[in-house]
């Protein structure tokens, strides 16, 4: 739950900043470009649980955890782009080849 939910604060302020387009998502979204694989990472965790294996919420080493699972999440195939790369191409004049 924790790695959805930042994956799409991710996707929102991509959208935010113009690294990301709408039209585009619309278009070519894959949930596996912007979302981790969940087999790799621990699921089901109560908060109690979360917070005995990372510490306090507002702890470094929760802080750590939660920077880790951003880390994955922006090295994702959606995140790799710039604003320019999910923009629809220029359209040509009648002279280019």
């Amino acid at each position: 739950d924790v790695a959805a939910n930042l994956a799409g604060v991710e996707m929102a302020e991509a959208l935010r900043k113009n690294k990301l387009r709408l039209a585009q998502l619309e278009k070519n979204f894959q949930v596996s470009r912007y979302v981790p694989e969940v087999a790799n990472l621990e699921e089901g965790l109560s908060m109690e649980q979360l917070t005995s294996r990372y510490g306090p919420i507002n702890s470094p080493q929760f802080g750590a955890y939660l920077e880790s699972l951003r880390r994955q999440i922006r090295q994702l195939p959606g995140f790799q782009t710039t604003g320019n790369q999910n923009r629809p191409a220029p359209a040509r004049s009648g002279n280019a080849r």
